[in-house]
């Protein structure tokens, strides 16, 4: 969709009314005091304090960031010719008071940004039914357009996994109103993890000792570099932003085992797999984390193409006292069971279960 330059100025702020006042009366004054010196030098030192109080009153008024860029030019010509500079200003801000544009782009996004489902039942859409079935994909190819909001916004509500990735797939289709709201949504989800690390980072950076905020930081980095919103180069800032918080919770609590977990997912992250091990280690005997030892070597394991070795870990870890978490029970049940069948050495084995 073309969007002309004209929308930038849809909807001028009320207070540009103030600065056609202010223009008409600075001309008047600034005629008046060119007129009444002659053009004597001190009248230039008076027009350059009309100019800048004139600045000063404009950062007073409340501007959208388009109609100061306007302002900016016009206090350009205000400063290069005296008197009529401020008649100028005058007109420019009349103008975008008399002519404003709409446009079908910025009305729909509004649209968007302010909807509301019109009932909770349709709010509630199951996505986590839905999302591996053909017919909630084909609510986003669909031409209507209330069924596409009521999907992606029961999607902003979903919790699962493949929340990001539905979202992506929307950035692919063909209508443009789908990858707009799926463009949002995705701001919107990557602003909100930002403002939660900044919210938790300023209450540490009062108290460092609160450790219920530390787990809320802790927990929000995990989440933000699980949701696959970041591309690889972000991911790397942010999983070094991390560490150095970790470092700094060590410091505040040395013995506690989280932080250790954390570099331990960190390594896991970066393929870093000897470093993985090596962390675990140090929380084979610590209740919550003793699946780690298991879990990091089974990802060694399978990075290097051990098949036989992994099936055989993953019946030990499945014969040993260690609960296996519920997100890899199904792959260590995988690896369990073909211990018993035997491995098959086919190639696509190993790409199949990448």
């Amino acid at each position: 969709m073309r969007v002309s330059r004209n929308v930038r100025h849809f909807d001028v702020s009320p207070h540009a009314w103030i600065a056609v006042a202010v223009s008409l009366l600075f001309a008047v004054l600034d005629g008046l005091q060119i007129i009444g010196l002659s053009f004597h030098w001190t009248s230039l030192l008076l027009h350059l304090v009309l100019v800048l109080i004139y600045n000063r009153l404009l950062h007073m008024i409340s501007f959208r960031v388009e109609d100061r860029l306007s302002a900016g030019w016009v206090q350009t010509i205000i400063l290069f010719f005296p008197g009529v500079g401020f008649l100028i200003g005058s007109f420019v801000f009349i103008g975008l008071l008399l002519f404003r544009f709409r446009h079908d782009f910025y009305e729909e996004y509004e649209n968007y940004v302010y909807y509301s489902p019109q009932s909770m039942e349709s709010y509630n859409i199951n996505v986590e039914a839905e999302s591996n079935r053909l017919p909630f994909r084909e609510i986003l190819m669909s031409g209507e357009p209330v069924g596409k909001k009521e999907a992606l916004f029961s999607l902003l509500q979903y919790e699962g996994n493949n929340k990001v990735q539905l979202f992506n797939e929307a950035l692919r289709n063909e209508d443009p109103e789908v990858v707009h709201y799926a463009a949002t949504s995705l701001n919107y989800l990557n602003e909100q993890y930002i403002r939660n690390i900044k919210k938790w980072t300023l209450l540490l950076q009062q108290d460092e000792k609160s450790w219920e905020t530390w787990k809320e930081l802790l927990e929000t980095y995990r989440l933000y570099l699980g949701s696959q919103l970041l591309t690889e180069e972000l991911a790397m800032e942010v999983r070094q932003t991390f560490k150095q918080w970790i470092g700094r919770g060590l410091i505040q609590f040395p013995d506690e085992p989280r932080f250790i977990a954390e570099l331990c997912n960190l390594a896991r992250m970066e393929k870093d797999y000897q470093t993985a091990i090596r962390l675990a280690g140090q929380l084979s005997h610590v209740g919550d984390y003793r699946y780690m030892i298991y879990l990091t070597q089974a990802e060694k394991m399978y990075a290097e193409g051990k098949l036989n070795e992994l099936s055989l870990l993953a019946q030990q870890w499945l014969d040993s006292s260690v609960e296996v978490p519920d997100e890899h029970l199904p792959a260590i049940q995988f690896w369990k069971e073909l211990k018993e069948q035997g491995v098959p050495q086919a190639d696509h084995l190993y790409m199949r279960y990448r």
